[in-house]
């Protein structure tokens, strides 16, 4: 258990879940900052172990199971981020190509 030097108990495990679930709202600065930091660990391995299973070496015991779900649910709301962008972009371009008139997507090659 680490010293504690600041005369207050430890956090409980529901402390603690609550603290991440503030701290790394989707789209918070910290969030966006621990995100590439994960990334860049799983690009950048060593050896034959990706870093970012180095970096959950060194966390305290009880953080890395809210890391990990922290991760896991933040990958998907980039996808699902991703793929509403491209939704929205595809959606974008049909209605501007909707508007061109027979001469114009001609002109275009389209």
């Amino acid at each position: 258990m680490p010293c504690r030097s600041d005369g207050y108990p430890e956090p409980t495990t529901a402390e603690i879940r609550e603290t991440y679930e503030r701290e790394f709202e989707h789209n918070s600065r910290l969030a966006q900052l621990l995100c590439s930091v994960i990334k860049t660990a799983h690009q950048n391995g060593i050896g034959n172990t990706p870093f970012y299973d180095h970096i959950l070496r060194y966390m305290p015991d009880e953080d890395v199971p809210y890391l990990k779900a922290w991760w896991k649910e933040h990958e998907k709301r980039d996808k699902a981020k991703a793929l509403n962008e491209a939704k929205q972009k595809e959606y974008l371009k049909q209605h501007a190509l909707a508007k061109l008139t027979n001469e114009e997507r001609k002109a275009l090659g389209l």
